[in-house]
């Protein structure tokens, strides 16, 4: 007998380990169930399950010896074989969008980044969410969807857009900048100022936006610097530099956004430098 109680007397009471009855049995210790894969699921190409299906179709081989040729899932590929399952078919969840749909809506959104009209990530949830209800209306595209859409699509990613107005991206290609540098050569040569550096002088301006600031866009990975189509009535406040070719710079001025000029401008250095 693996363990026993020895026999007590009325009234009679023994020690805690006296009473823990303990089993000698060698009896294999049960392991829990787990429901988790093993790490070869799944563990083998789509290409090597082609080729293997073409093997048993074209009848060169039967199922079990393509599984071995091709290291394919016995199974898996008798399944396909016997139509029950597509040849294509992936597990897991099923895609909201077939891959003809996902190629378009890439091609749609760095299309839509390169003449300044990118897309956020709200708009392409949104644009997704209408292409699928059209099999369910009542489906729901969330932020998940989202980060497995980028993970199959590394060639897209976000970037924070520059605000350029209508005016400057109409003049923002080759053929409107070409035309201005060979303006600008003729002007040179023109007014004798090839060798005279130090009478060129160029003004550019920065302007800081005191309201409206674009979100996050989507862009080709190869786009340095993605833009997006905004008004051009903006307030700002401006920023002018100047200097010649030669290196002398005249300090910069700031322009405000004021009728008359305020007293409390006078706290900043060089007062003289702005203008209301």
């Amino acid at each position: 007998m693996a363990g026993s109680v020895p026999f007590l007397m009325a009234g009679q009471t023994l020690p805690l380990h006296s009473r823990v009855v303990r089993s000698h049995s060698k009896a294999p210790v049960k392991v829990p169930f787990t429901t988790q894969r093993l790490p070869t699921y799944c563990g083998y190409s789509s290409v090597n399950m082609e080729k293997a299906y073409e093997a048993v179709a074209a009848g060169k081989m039967c199922v079990q010896k393509a599984a071995e040729e091709y290291g394919v899932p016995k199974s898996t590929l008798h399944d396909r074989v016997s139509g029950k399952v597509a040849l294509n078919a992936r597990s897991g969840r099923k895609k909201l969008l077939t891959d003809e749909e996902e190629a378009s809506l890439i091609e749609f959104l760095v299309g839509c980044a390169s003449i300044g009209y990118a897309k956020s990530r709200s708009d392409v949830l949104a644009i997704a969410q209408q292409i699928a209800r059209t099999r369910d209306p009542h489906v729901e595209v969330t932020k998940g969807w989202w980060d497995s859409f980028r993970k199959r699509h590394p060639e897209i990613m976000l970037r924070h857009a520059e605000p350029l107005s209508y005016a400057r991206a109409c003049a923002n290609n080759p053929e409107v900048i070409g035309k201005y540098f060979d303006l600008l050569e003729d002007t040179l040569k023109a007014n004798g100022l090839r060798q005279s550096p130090g009478q060129i002088f160029n003004c550019d301006e920065v302007g800081m936006p005191l309201v409206h600031k674009p979100p996050k866009v989507v862009s080709h990975v190869g786009q340095k610097h993605p833009y997006a189509v905004t008004s051009g009535n903006k307030a700002q406040i401006t920023i002018l530099a100047c200097a010649s070719a030669s290196g002398y710079s005249i300090p910069p001025m700031t322009i405000l956004i004021a009728n008359s000029f305020s007293q409390k401008w006078q706290k900043v250095k060089c007062p003289e430098h702005f203008m209301a």
